[in-house]
C-alpha cells in the first residue's frame, strides 16, 4: 500500500533529520523538502487519476468545468499551502508559516465567490 510507503520514507527523513541537525543544522530545511518532493513523486499518479475522474464526473453531470476547475485549484491551494507552513515552522519560522496560512485562506475566500455565485443562482432558478 503506498500509505505504507510514504511512512517509511517520512521516518527515514525523521532520522536522517535528526542526525542532520545536529552536525549541520542549516541543511535540515532542504532534507525536508527533498523528503516532500518523493512524498509527492510517490503520489503523483493517485492525484492524476483522482483529477480525472472528477473531471468525468463533472463531464457527466454537466458542472460547468470553470467551476471545478476553480475546486481543484481551492484544493490544491489547500494542500500548498498547508505543506509549505509545516517547512516553514519546521525551519524556525511559524510566523511565516502562519502568514502563507492567512494568504491561502483569503486566496482561497476569493477564488470560492464564483462558485458561490453559481449555487446561488442554481437556486434562485429552482425556485
Amino acid at each position: 500500500m503506498l500509505i505504507f510507503k510514504i511512512i517509511g520514507i517520512a521516518f527515514i527523513g525523521v532520522v536522517a533529520y535528526g542526525f542532520l541537525k545536529n552536525i549541520k543544522s542549516d541543511y535540515g530545511v532542504f532534507l525536508l523538502l527533498a523528503v516532500g518532493a518523493v512524498i509527492l513523486i510517490l503520489v503523483s499518479d493517485y492525484l492524476a487519476n483522482a483529477i480525472t475522474a472528477f473531471g468525468d464526473i463533472s463531464t457527466k453531470t454537466g458542472i460547468n468545468s470553470e467551476l471545478f476547475s476553480s475546486i481543484i485549484k481551492i484544493v490544491g491551494i489547500g494542500y500548498i499551502s498547508e505543506y509549505s507552513s509545516s517547512v516553514c515552522e519546521d525551519s524556525g519560522c511559524s510566523s511565516i508559516g502562519k502568514k502563507i496560512q492567512l494568504g491561502a485562506k483569503i486566496t482561497i475566500f476569493v477564488m470560492s465567490v464564483p462558485i458561490i455565485t453559481n449555487i446561488m443562482e442554481l437556486v434562485e432558478g429552482l425556485l
